[in-house]
């Protein structure tokens, strides 16, 4: 654009304001465009809300399409501070009594030293060698173990935190810890699992002998346990036990304390002993998922059919149309589910349509759930699977949900409809930017030719007002000689 910033000077011409006027009169058609890039912005965030409620549909439907939905299996302990645990949709419906005689637990061993190590001190002695086995104790000195030692290299320079840290980085199933009691250090060594299989035995040799045990409770050797006979080493805090319990009347023995598929489809887990009164079980149908599964699709739908009827009604009292209103697109994409949650379901259960399972279509498109029809429908998890996932081969005989997934999966899709009807939006977005742009650059130019135009105006009179100001100035003497004589 011109930059003129004294027009009108000689002629009195307002020169930028008529330009301004006449370039005003010229934007009108990018007004039009602005405008309309912004109804077609909106439109892109409307359709985005809807794409995002369809979604909502879909993932809603995927849910009721799950077998756990309907398989579910709630689990109820008379003692829960004795037996606790879960169930798995595969778990029978029933209920049976559990006595815990004993639980699991792993060996635990403390140090017995002869003379008291002070905290930080050497175990002293001979330097040596200590080798740990896992297995079990068949009685008070005689242990089976169930594998190779494992060889844990001491210096009798070591303090017990230094062997504690060998202990437990060499990886013999066993764990090590100093304890500080009066100024003295112990060290308590325990099982890295539960169970009399899972029990250790730890032998104590000088140097790199390995075929004569050290058997005195000095230096290294007081780090031996041989066994609750043996009169030197390391004293046994706790013995290693399996689990002992009874389920109606028949043993069960576990390495830990959870027992898992003992009764096929659930866990067990054994928390205290239950003495003479056992703790029964209770297997049951939880239908509480299912229930917020089904609630969970009601207000998905709800979701997106209430807001297409907005979108897409004229309000006569208010004479304001939605801001889909004639849209064909959002019309179809309501009418069609509309449809939908009024279809038929598939055959083979005792469910017709969704009104039989406790979803009622109200006047408004929506769903409104009946409490008692649908907790009485619960009571038939496998009637209702099917009504809602069954994957039959045609619309007719393929679940509900089923039907909402692959529709609403469908629409999303890179070539469905709520796809097709963004790109067409953004494609109408970008044609309008091009227009807008070029309307500018014809503004811009017209602008420019205006103000060149116009100051030329401006000039030319300019200058004639100055010729007619001299020729009156020239009568004015004339007339004042001719006086004069």
């Amino acid at each position: 654009m011109a930059g003129i910033s004294s027009t009108g000077i000689g002629s009195g011409l307002d020169v930028k304001s008529i330009v301004s006027q006449l370039v005003q009169l010229e934007s009108k058609p990018l007004t039009q465009l602005q405008s309309k890039g912004s109804k077609l912005s909106s439109q892109i965030s409307t359709w985005g809300t809807i794409k995002s409620q369809l979604s909502a549909v879909q993932d809603a439907s995927q849910k009721l399409m799950g077998l756990s939905s309907w398989n579910a299996r709630s689990f109820k302990s008379s003692s829960e501070t004795a037996v606790s645990g879960s169930a798995a949709e595969s778990a029978v419906v029933g209920s049976f009594n559990v006595s815990v005689s004993q639980l699991a637990q792993a060996q635990s061993v403390r140090s017995n030293f002869s003379s008291p190590i002070p905290a930080g001190g050497a175990v002293g002695g001979t330097s040596g060698n200590l080798q740990i086995s896992l297995g079990a104790w068949a009685d008070a000195s005689t242990f089976n173990a169930s594998g190779s030692p494992v060889t844990v290299n001491i210096d009798n320079t070591d303090n017990l935190s230094t062997i504690a840290g060998k202990i437990n980085t060499a990886g013999a199933g066993v764990t090590a810890t100093v304890i500080s009691v009066g100024g003295n250090d112990q060290l308590v060594m325990r099982s890295n699992n539960t169970g009399a299989n899972m029990a250790f035995k730890i032998e104590a040799f000088e140097g790199a002998d390995q075929s004569t045990p050290i058997t005195t409770n000095t230096g290294i050797g007081a780090l031996a346990y041989t066994g609750t006979a043996a009169g030197y080493g390391m004293q046994r805090s706790q013995e290693g036990l399996d689990a002992q319990a009874t389920i109606e009347g028949v043993a069960v023995t576990s390495a830990s304390n959870t027992l898992k598929d003992a009764v096929p489809g659930l866990t067990l887990n054994l928390q205290q002993t239950t003495g003479a009164t056992p703790a029964t079980i209770t297997v049951g149908n939880d239908t509480k998922p299912a229930k917020e599964a089904v609630e969970a699709f009601v207000k998905a739908y709800n979701a997106i059919v209430s807001n297409l009827s907005t979108l897409t009604k004229y309000d006569a009292d208010t004479k304001t149309a939605g801001a889909l209103q004639g849209d064909g697109t959002a019309t179809g994409l309501l009418n069609t589910l509309k449809t939908m949650v009024g279809s038929t379901g598939p055959a083979g259960t005792t469910f017709g349509r969704l009104s039989d399972v406790g979803l009622e279509l109200q006047r408004d498109g929506t769903l409104t759930t009946n409490a008692t029809k649908l907790t009485s429908a619960l009571t038939k998890p496998e009637d209702l699977k099917t009504f809602f996932s069954a994957a039959g081969t045609t619309n007719t005989d393929t679940g509900m949900a089923r039907r909402f997934y692959d529709y609403a999966f469908g629409a999303n899709g890179v070539e469905g409809l709520l796809s097709g009807r963004n790109n067409a939006l953004q494609q109408a977005v970008s044609r309008n930017q091009n227009d807008m742009d070029r309307m500018q650059t014809r503004i811009n130019k017209t602008e420019d030719r205006l103000y060149k135009m116009y100051s030329a105006l401006d000039t030319k009179i300019s200058s004639l007002n100055s010729m007619s100001n001299y020729v009156t100035q020239q009568i004015s003497a004339w007339n004042n000689n001719n006086s004069n004589n």
